[in-house]
């Protein structure tokens, strides 16, 4: 079944600017082109005809995407950043970069309309009535609004074969999950572990999506980012989401420190290596292997 356009009204009433367009997303149709998609671990959902295998990837909302990449970013001020990763292994992450909440989703094709279901670990289910679907592009309502308020959400339209190479995959996202418990000082490096780990797999999804602008918006770090350049924040500039990765402050001051010691070693940078994606990833690589020593 080849992909044209999913479009679910809830009624003709209720969604008069929903309307069945063949189109393409800007600048995707370069991207695809230039991606050997099987070759890198993905899968391109543009020529996807299921609608569970479509929706199994990472969703952004339109209007917060839209406002981090217009806006220059700021040291003490935070931005909203709220989306959805869905996993083809049923789990799910509401927003990925922000306050993080894992839990499982479900798809009910056989209702009218359509009904999708994120249901956290803890707390009470979201269930949404799914209006529009296009591989780049979903229109959700939730159930319970009366006043049928939409949420655009948008995509790269693809997904990891692989899930285990999905940094918002929720393996990968343990590190941010705070702790109910004090932790050992291995707990601790293993948190800070998982930190780098993290953005070994960001950075790799940015440079196999040939992005023109990466944002770390909403994603904890104590670590600063710049082209061919990896620094510490300092201990003043450090914010909650990073504190909150850990049982405490002390904790994550003890990862701090850890990540000061890691800076202070020698790297080597890739000669000749002008993508400045590819050249911190090669030094995110080596930092990792030598947190084991510390």
């Amino acid at each position: 079944m080849k992909t044209t356009l999913y479009i679910l009204l809830l009624s003709a009433l209720l969604f008069p600017a929903c309307k069945a367009k063949k189109e393409n997303k800007p600048g995707k149709e370069k991207t695809s082109k230039a991606n050997n998609f099987s070759a890198m671990g993905l899968e391109n959902l543009n020529e996807s005809g299921k609608m569970k295998d479509i929706i199994c990837q990472n969703w952004d909302y339109k209007e917060d995407a839209e406002e981090v990449r217009l806006t220059k970013p700021s040291a003490g001020f935070e931005m909203v950043y709220r989306g959805y990763s869905f996993f083809k292994d049923g789990s799910a992450i509401k927003n990925p970069r922000g306050s993080m909440q894992a839990g499982s989703w479900s798809l009910n094709e056989n209702s009218k309309p359509v009904r999708l279901t994120f249901k956290p670990n803890r707390g009470e289910s979201e269930v949404f009535n799914l209006a529009y679907l296009m591989p780049y592009e979903m229109i959700l309502v939730n159930s319970r609004d009366a006043d049928n308020k939409k949420i655009d959400l948008s995509s790269e339209a693809y997904r990891y074969i692989d899930l285990s190479k999905d940094p918002f995959y929720v393996d990968n996202l343990k590190w941010r999950m705070k702790p109910n418990q004090p932790e050992n000082s291995k707990q601790v490096k293993d948190r800070l572990k998982g930190c780098i780990q993290f953005f070994i797999l960001f950075y790799d999804r940015e440079i196999k999506a040939i992005t023109e602008t990466v944002t770390f918006t909403g994603l904890p770090s104590c670590f600063r980012w710049y082209a061919g350049g990896i620094y510490l924040q300092k201990k003043e500039e450090l914010e909650q989401k990073w504190i909150d990765c850990f049982y405490n402050r002390e904790q994550a001051m003890q990862a701090y420190r850890l990540a000061d010691d890691l800076l202070a070693k020698k790297y080597q940078w890739p000669k000749g290596e002008k993508n400045w994606l590819k050249q911190n990833v090669y030094v995110l690589r080596q930092m990792e292997q030598k947190l084991d020593s510390l």
